[in-house]
Formats: structure tokens, C-alpha cells, sequence
């Protein structure tokens, strides 16, 4: 082939260098740093540099990977490939649109550059390297069935990279007291008392009795080594972010069972990695529920494998990670028993979930639930469906199906009312609403009507860890989507790029509507600020014994897990000597806990009242901080440890 002329390689140099730089630095100005548009230039500036390196970088892999046979073809190589780079220079004023049209369809645009460039590249270096190896290539039918290293270590790197980008922040946020007696605190003291042989047991649990009453999740068991090793919040906090982040990996695999394109894989899997939600569960708290994606996608690989009947192992552990995942693994057996391939096992995994719901939520829970203690959770969050007074009668998961099925026009009604359209534009504009194009997809998503449904803004916003579930269906709905495309022969020539460039419009949309670690929000930033006085973990170890009871302001109680039985503060419910009465009062005589004065209280006046200040007898918080100088004047504390602003009182008499 001819070599590229001289000066006409310098000007393409230049032109990707400069076009490639400006490019990502208007890219990071407008669509991360957007408080930073007073000055034009100088806001690009430091990612220019690294739009120059990333660019060369880019161009240089290219080319190297298309002549990694035949050096002589590097030259065109450089050549050919540079000229569809070049595309990026687009970039920069198509961002600048974004100032004026702040919409989905600016949105794209943007990203055209991107992926056209990137994969007209990547066809031009697919091409210069069959000319340029050896041996010809294996079959089709024969070369897909080997996983590509490429694409294989990339997704272990980007998964490996997430996770642990999701346990610093979460340990930042834990050790300068961010996190909450409810879940971190819950879930550590649960696991405490497990591995010292009391069971899934905790003073904390609202519905009382075991844990496994409240919340169906006997995979706890399965962790408890961990735990055993190392006794310490950190450890949930690790294994969390780690069964989110690893949950890439099974998804890649079904996705190249799915879609037989490695590449297209590897986009799916990283587009799951930056759907809104998943960062937003990671880093609140703890909650068994982050064990669910990589249960739900190994599940779907299993059930698609042919000739195999390992499903069935994914299948008992996702249903033993907390007893609403039945209709998480429902679903995904009704959608595959459509395909004649796969319908014989998801008969039986829908089968299977069903069986197991009906042994876990009308056999196994009540067991384990305190007498006469209603299923928690239900009549409080569907009141729409189940009204507070009929909690009593009503109050059950058979009853609450029941009802909505019975008032379609209320559901119906609920999912577009208020806020909720607003959840679905944050979870799927990204996306562009692909887990919605398709009208089969839509089984993976009906499970989404759990939190969709519900009273609870918290539930049916999906914020927090209620944001978990519905990002990991949401995942497969979009590769479901790529699935049906693919049935269609131009659909399936560009499923690779499609898949990319969904996966950058994913990346951008995380950056601002998501807590991941670079986007608008920082999350490593807003957690970096301490809670408590200098010194107060120190403090809270050496400070009060092992051996007795605790009641702590809520951000204080994950730090105070090691101990016997720990408590909100105040502890318990109010309760009055001789009578029923538990309203407020101004007589703080009147009042003692329900479940005893504990030995000691801890807190820290300094704090703002939500949500360190977490169920309150007497509201606001300087109604409490009253009632403990109360308890300091009456006698029945004194205080015996302060650093700055922490304070522990001892209860009188609690250590004779």
C-alpha cells in the first residue's frame, strides 16, 4: 500500500491532537464541571492534556492491533484510521449545544462523534488485520465460542476498578461517621451476635425476634466466615461492594451468549455498571439486597447455557437473599420460557420461585416472627391499597397482591402520578428507554411495580438501596432489547456500536444524575467532612466496656456493633408508669423505656438533628438534649467520658 504523505501525517497529528483535546475538555467542562463557564479556556485546560494523550493513545492501539502481524502496514494503518478519528472534532461545538438544548436528543448528537469514530476505526484496523495475519480466521460458528481475552480482561478491570472505587468512598463514608444505626449498624450487630452463636438475632430489629422474620435472607449464613475473620463493619462494607461491582461478569457472559459479540457484551455489562441507582445503594449503608445482581445475572447465564441444569444453584441462593427476590426470579422465567431454547427451564425457575414464596412467605417467616407481630413494611407502604386501619386485618403480602389486582385503574393511575415519571426518566433517559422498546423486555421490568407502587417516596423514587433491584432488571431489559434487534440482519451488523454508543450515553448520563465516584456529585467529597469530634472512634472503643447495653444517636451505633444490645437513642418507646399513654408530655418523669434504662448513652450535641437524631421520644432535637440533662440532674446518669462534643453518661448503679 502507499505511504501516507509527510506533511499531510503532521497536519492529521495536529488536527487530532488539538481536535482530540478541545474535544474532551469541552466534554468535561459541560457536562461535569458546569459550574465552571465563566472563562472559556481556561476550564478546558487540564483535560486537554489528557484529551491529547487519550486521543494519541487511542489512535496509536488502533493501529498497532490492526498490523499486529505485518509491521509494514502500520503507516496506512496510522493513516486510515486517523481520518475517522478525526470525527471527534465534532465534539467539542456539539457540546457546546448542550448550554441551550439541555435534552436527550442534544445528547446524542453529542455521542455520534464518539461512536461513529471509534467504530469506523476499529472496522478499518479489523480489516488491515485479516490482510495482514498469517492464517485466516476461524469460523464463526467456531470462533465465538471462545471468550476474547481483550474484552474479558477489560470487564474484570472495570468491574475490579468500580468496586473499589464504591469501598473507599463507602469506608469514608463510615469512618467519618456517615452511616446509620439502620442498616449498617443493624446488619453488623446481626452479624456479631451470629458468629458468637446467638443467631441472626439483634436488640435493633423493629419487628423483634429474629432477623430472618423480619427479612427472609438466610444467605447471611454464607457470609458469616467473613465476618467470623473479621468482626468489623468494614467487612459488609467490602463484600457489598463487591457483589454489586463483580455482578458485570455473569452479566458480560449472557450478554455474549445473547448477542454472540464479545464487544457488544463488554458494553452492555459496563452500561449496567453506570445505571442510576446502583451507586446510590452501594453507598447507603448496608443491605443484604446488593447480593442480588450477581445471584440474578448468574442465573441467567445458567438458564441460557445449553445442557445444563446448574440453574438451579443461583436460583436457591437468590431466593434466599430476601423473600421479595421470588418475582425478581419469576420474571426472568416467564421471559425466557418465550424462547423455545430456553423455555423448559424457565417453566421451572418461574415454578421454583413460586414454590419457594409460598414456603418462605407463608411457612418459614412466621416462624421465626414474634406472635402476633403483622408482616412489617406492608401496610405502611401500600396505603393506597391497604389503608392503616385495615393493617390488622389486611396486613399480609397475599392480601396486598390481592388488592392491586383488584383496582387495576389505582395502579395504573399510581405508576404516572406525582414524581414517579421522573424516576423513570432518571433510571432510563440514559438509555433512551430501550428497557421499555421492547414489549416481551417488559416481564423483567414487572417486578419494578414492588417499589413503583408503593406510598414510600423513598420506595418508589428508587433511592437508596430501593434503587438496586430495579437498575439490575433494568440491565437485562436493555440486552433484552439488543436481543430482539438482533433478530434483523442490518440490526445485528451494528449491534457493536449501538451497544457503545448506548454505553457512553450511559457514562454521561451517571455523571450527572448518579453518585458515581467522578460525576457531578463526588460523593468521596461530600462524605470527606467528620460527623463527630477528633477522636471520638478512639473514644467510643475504650471508653464504655464490653458487656452491657448501649442506646447512641444513630450515625454513632455502626461504631458501637461489638457490644451485647445497642439502641436508638432514645431507647425503645416511650411508655408511662400505670397507664397506655405515650404521648408527649413536659414531665420527663412520666417516662421510661420499654426495653429498660440501658448502662450507658452516647451522643454528640454538635450534630444536626437528621439523621444522626434518629427515633425520637421528644422532637426537635433540643427537646431530647433537654431530656438527657434531665436524666443528669435527676441522678440516674452522670457523665463519665467526653471528647469535645461526644458525651457518655453512665447510668447509675450499671456497674456494681
Amino acid at each position: 500500500m502507499d505511504q501516507p504523505h509527510s506533511r499531510s501525517s503532521w497536519l492529521l497529528l495536529t488536527l487530532l491532537v488539538v481536535g482530540g483535546g478541545l474535544s474532551i475538555g469541552a466534554f468535561w467542562t459541560e457536562w461535569v464541571r458546569t459550574d465552571a463557564n465563566q472563562d472559556w479556556l481556561t476550564p478546558y485546560l487540564p483535560t486537554m492534556a489528557a484529551g491529547v494523550l487519550i486521543t494519541l493513545a487511542v489512535w496509536l492501539g488502533l493501529a498497532l492491533w490492526a498490523t499486529w502481524m505485518n509491521c509494514t502496514f502500520f503507516p496506512s494503518a496510522l493513516w486510515r484510521v486517523g481520518w475517522r478519528l478525526l470525527l471527534l472534532i465534532l465534539y467539542a461545538p456539539l457540546c457546546l449545544l448542550l448550554r441551550a438544548w439541555d435534552w436527550n436528543i442534544w445528547s446524542l448528537l453529542v455521542l455520534l462523534p464518539v461512536g461513529l469514530s471509534l467504530f469506523w476505526s476499529y472496522s478499518v484496523a479489523l480489516t488491515l488485520h485479516q490482510f495482514s495475519s498469517p492464517s485466516p480466521r476461524p469460523p464463526a460458528e467456531e470462533s465465538h465460542k471462545k471468550i476474547g481475552i481483550i474484552p474479558l480482561i477489560l470487564v474484570w478491570l472495570f468491574a475490579l476498578s468500580r468496586f473499589w472505587d464504591w469501598y473507599e468512598i463507602s469506608l469514608l463514608r463510615h469512618h467519618n461517621f456517615h452511616s446509620n444505626g439502620y442498616d449498617l449498624g443493624l446488619m453488623s450487630h446481626i452479624m456479631n451476635r451470629l458468629v458468637s452463636g446467638e443467631g441472626l438475632t439483634s436488640s435493633l430489629i423493629v419487628a423483634g425476634g429474629s432477623f430472618l422474620g423480619h427479612h427472609f435472607s438466610p444467605i447471611l449464613y454464607f457470609i458469616a466466615p467473613f465476618f467470623f475473620l473479621h468482626p468489623h463493619p468494614e467487612t459488609l462494607l467490602f463484600l457489598q461492594a463487591a457483589a454489586v461491582a463483580l455482578a458485570a461478569i455473569p452479566l458480560f457472559l449472557v450478554a455474549r451468549v445473547w448477542l454472540g459479540s464479545d464487544w457488544a457484551a463488554l458494553a452492555i455489562a459496563l452500561i449496567y455498571l453506570n445505571l442510576p441507582g446502583l451507586s446510590e445503594g452501594v453507598l447507603a449503608d448496608y443491605h443484604v439486597i446488593t447480593f442480588a445482581p450477581i445471584l440474578f445475572f448468574w442465573l441467567a447465564y445458567e438458564a441460557t447455557r445449553s445442557s445444563n441444569h446448574r440453574f438451579w444453584v443461583p436460583l436457591v441462593l437468590l431466593v434466599a437473599v430476601q423473600e421479595n427476590l421470588f418475582l425478581y426470579s419469576l420474571s426472568l422465567g416467564i421471559f425466557l420460557s418465550f424462547s423455545r431454547i430456553t423455555r423448559f427451564r424457565g417453566l421451572v425457575i418461574a415454578g421454583g420461585s413460586l414454590v419457594a414464596a409460598i414456603l418462605i412467605i407463608g411457612f418459614l417467616m412466621p416462624l421465626f416472627r414474634v406472635e402476633g407481630q403483622p408482616e412489617f413494611g406492608f401496610p405502611r407502604r401500600y396505603v393506597d391499597f391497604i389503608p392503616m386501619e385495615d393493617a390488622a386485618s389486611k396486613g399480609s403480602l397475599s392480601s396486598l397482591i390481592g388488592s392491586i389486582l383488584g383496582n387495576p385503574g389505582t395502579a395504573v393511575s399510581l405508576l404516572f402520578s406525582g414524581d414517579r415519571p421522573e424516576t423513570y426518566q432518571t433510571f432510563w433517559g440514559g438509555v433512551f428507554f430501550t428497557p421499555l422498546l421492547n414489549p416481551l423486555g417488559w416481564i423483567l421490568l414487572v417486578p419494578c411495580l414492588e417499589t413503583s407502587l408503593s406510598s414510600d417516596p423513598t420506595l418508589h423514587q428508587w433511592t437508596g438501596h430501593y434503587g438496586i433491584a430495579p437498575a439490575m432488571v433494568s440491565a437485562l431489559a436493555v440486552l433484552a432489547f439488543f436481543r430482539v434487534g438482533i433478530r434483523w440482519r442490518f440490526f445485528k451488523s451494528w449491534v457493536t456500536p449501538l451497544a457503545w454508543t448506548l454505553f457512553f450515553s450511559a457514562a454521561f448520563w451517571g455523571m450527572r444524575h448518579s453518585d458515581l465516584p467522578y460525576s457531578v456529585a463526588m460523593p468521596d467529597i461530600n462524605y470527606s467532612q467528620r460527623e463527630v469530634s477528633e477522636g471520638a472512634s478512639l473514644a467510643l472503643r475504650r471508653a464504655i466496656p464490653t458487656g452491657h447495653s448501649i442506646a447512641a444517636q444513630s450515625n454513632l451505633l455502626p461504631h458501637l456493633t461489638h457490644h451485647d444490645r445497642i439502641y436508638l437513642l432514645p431507647p425503645g418507646r416511650p411508655t408511662t408508669p400505670g397507664t397506655t399513654d405515650s404521648g408527649p408530655s413536659e414531665d420527663f418523669s412520666q417516662y421510661e423505656p420499654d426495653v429498660g434504662w440501658p448502662d450507658y448513652l452516647v451522643y454528640d450535641s454538635a450534630i444536626n438533628a437528621n439523621p444522626a437524631w434518629y427515633n425520637l421520644w421528644f422532637f426537635p432535637k433540643e427537646r431530647t438534649l433537654e431530656w438527657l440533662d434531665w436524666l443528669v440532674k435527676s441522678g440516674r446518669y452522670h457523665p463519665s467520658h467526653q471528647t469535645g462534643t461526644l458525651i457518655v453518661l453512665e447510668r447509675a448503679g450499671s456497674t456494681e
